[in-house]
């Protein structure tokens, strides 16, 4: 197997956020240019990494100090493909920070590893080895906002999209619904102080602290349908797995439907699940 090392496949000067920040400028940098996760730092030193999940699941907190998650896993730019790829599938992530002297230097992907290394590799398991057989799918008139949730609950990103007869019309992922949503500005009202029994109905509003969240707002009307794309590209169970890895990145696709010969969808092929392909 080709000796590949983290430096050479991994991107550098990567997307970041500083600390202190805001979710609102998050959700921007995501939507612009289709990021799931990103790293967190401090005068260039890595803090931790924020994701789509986190803000999703912390829909008030607006302070990007308290939605990081701290103390990720990072690697070096020395370190063989074969050690991120088991962090990757040990820690569930789908992006390592690299850091030199604890400075952010680079980010290395599940998409990296798969498109700049497994497909120039020979690797010829067939995919039926790594496939997942039992997977989420969403009907094509689910709304996008549900759609969201169920990617988020079945820790799938991308999902097949099926019609009433239960055949594959299109595939979604959540970068797809992120770009569709709408970054809306709330403001609350709170009271510093307590007004006392006899302030109760009072006029006087006393100290009042406002505060502003930004959250992404996702239109509840719109289908699936109306965002998924409909040119599904899809494998057997017998194809190999560079030869997945080369159609991802000719595609720039992380999941792959596996279709029988009569059409019916048996399975999906993630590029993480390919990752063990190279322990």
């Amino acid at each position: 197997m080709i000796s590949i090392k983290v430096g050479e496949v991994m991107k550098k000067d990567p997307i970041h956020v500083e600390i202190p920040g805001e979710r609102g400028k998050v959700l921007e940098l995501m939507q612009k240019y289709r990021l799931s996760a990103i790293p967190v730092t401090k005068k260039r030193k890595l803090v931790g990494i924020i994701t789509i999940s986190d803000l999703a699941e912390n829909p008030e907190e607006e302070q990007l100090a308290l939605l990081v998650r701290r103390g990720p896993v990072s690697l070096s730019p020395a370190d063989e493909i074969k050690k991120a790829a088991e962090v990757f599938l040990k820690e569930r992530i789908r992006i390592i920070p690299v850091v030199e002297k604890d400075e952010l230097i680079g980010v290395i992907s599940v998409d990296d590893v798969v498109k700049k290394a497994i497909s120039r590799m020979n690797i010829a398991d067939p995919v039926e080895k790594y496939m997942l057989d039992k997977f989420a799918t969403v009907w094509e008139g689910t709304p996008i906002s549900a759609t969201l949730a169920i990617s988020r609950y079945s820790g799938q990103r991308v999902l097949p999209v099926i019609n009433s007869r239960g055949e594959i019309v299109g595939i979604v992922d959540d970068n797809d619904m992120l770009s569709l949503g709408e970054v809306i500005e709330e403001t609350k009202v709170s009271s510093l102080t307590a007004p006392s029994e006899g302030e109760r109905w009072a006029w006087d509003t006393g100290d009042l602290l406002y505060i502003t969240t930004r959250k992404l707002e996702l239109p509840e009307d719109k289908p699936v349908s109306e965002i998924m794309t409909r040119n599904v590209i899809s494998v057997t169970r017998k194809t190999k797995v560079s030869e997945v890895a080369r159609k991802m990145r000719r595609y720039d696709i992380e999941t792959l439907p596996v279709i029988e010969a009569s059409g019916e969808l048996t399975g999906i092929i993630r590029d993480i699940d390919l990752l063990k392909s190279l322990l």
